[in-house]
């Protein structure tokens, strides 16, 4: 999995304050962070059942598609 954490679809915009207090903590504990995100993008995270290369290589595609 280490491959896939600077991937652009791995990247989250979060508020400076939620972003320092979770760091690099799993998945489950910044479900409920991303969910409540002000951030379209982020909050779609949120959804998800979990994070594993093939929703960062989704997200990742779902974005280029964006730009």
């Amino acid at each position: 999995m280490t491959l896939y954490v600077n991937r652009l679809g791995n990247q989250a915009l979060m508020k400076a304050m939620d972003n320092s207090m979770l760091k690099s903590a799993r998945f489950a504990e910044k479900k409920r962070v991303y969910q409540m995100s002000p951030y379209k993008l982020t909050s779609q995270i949120g959804s998800k059942c979990g994070w594993s290369a093939k929703e960062i290589g989704e997200r990742q595609q779902y974005l280029a598609e964006l730009a």
